[in-house]
């Protein structure tokens, strides 16, 4: 039997975090779920998660980019501060549910 993938949802809308979990399970069956509606839990999970560095399979981390507090491109800064070895083993796919011009101009 094959390991089971883990996702890490961060998103500040709880309906596209339960949306997206859903479909994650439906998908991938076993696969292993974590939602944050809080970047900085999002952040400081990741920074504890030993299980992500054992994991067998990379981590799939689906990142909003429009967020309160900590957008997802400060996220991402952060993350690339966090240990190399975590890095390696996730994988960021953007997820939002708005794009603006501001946005893609702003990177």
């Amino acid at each position: 039997m094959d390991a089971p993938i883990n996702f890490i949802i961060v998103d500040d809308d709880k309906l596209v975090n339960m949306f997206c979990s859903m479909l994650i399970k439906k998908v991938f069956g076993q696969a292993d779920v974590k939602t944050f509606e809080f970047p900085e839990s999002g952040l400081e999970y990741i920074g504890t998660a030993q299980s992500i560095l054992e994991a067998e399979n990379p981590t799939v981390l689906f990142l909003d980019i429009n967020m309160p507090v900590i957008d997802g491109f400060q996220f991402m800064q952060e993350f690339k501060k966090m240990n190399q070895k975590m890095g390696n083993k996730c994988r960021i796919a953007i997820l939002t549910t708005s794009i603006t011009i501001c946005i893609i101009k702003s990177n």
